[in-house]
């Protein structure tokens, strides 16, 4: 992290459909997720009629977005190709509050979790 801090970049492992333009190179067709070789999928549900996203972390709770989840923020990202030209789409997107909770010092840093052997980056990538 020193030289590099992924922060307002898509998700690599956020949703793909077959009318959307990979944005990757590394994107596999007719799969639910992109890079699923790098990144674990995101979740997502609708809350307050809104797309929101999460990749779920050991610390927490199997299929319920929490604190100690690496929250992803919902942007509208026009990348998406339909019959008439380019549609909007949500996709989960990383920025700081993704890994730092600010509300909590409960991990040095404001991180949401432990970072032992790397377990924030390890949230995230494979």
């Amino acid at each position: 992290m020193s030289y590099d801090h992924p922060i307002g970049v898509q998700y690599g492992g956020g949703p793909i459909a077959p009318d959307v333009i990979p944005l990757t190179p590394l994107a596999y067709p007719n799969t639910l997720f992109r890079n699923k070789d790098f990144f674990f999928g995101a979740s997502s549900a609708t809350m307050n009629l809104q797309s929101v996203w999460w990749v779920e972390t050991a610390a927490g709770m199997a299929n319920a977005r929490e604190k100690t989840d690496m929250l992803l923020y919902t942007r509208i990202n026009a990348q998406t190709i339909g019959e008439s030209g380019p549609i909007a789409r949500p996709q989960p997107f990383v920025e700081c509050s993704s890994c730092h909770d600010p509300h909590s010092s409960a991990n040095p840093t404001f991180l949401r979790v432990v970072n032992m052997g790397s377990s924030v980056c390890l949230s995230c990538h494979i």
